[in-house]
């Protein structure tokens, strides 16, 4: 069975959802890689508890 992590992770490499996620900040500390990390652990964590 494949997991959730995997699918969402799947689906940003392939589409690139990723990138519609833009930050209210003036500015940015961290990279786009360890962004793009965070989120997906945020959107596991939220899928999740919804569940």
């Amino acid at each position: 069975m494949t997991e959730l992590l995997d699918v969402l992770k799947e689906t940003a490499l392939d589409t690139g959802f990723l990138d519609a996620f833009k930050t209210s900040a003036s500015r940015v500390a961290l990279s786009r890689g360890a962004l793009d990390r965070r989120l997906i652990l945020c959107l596991y964590g939220w899928a999740r508890m919804s569940a």
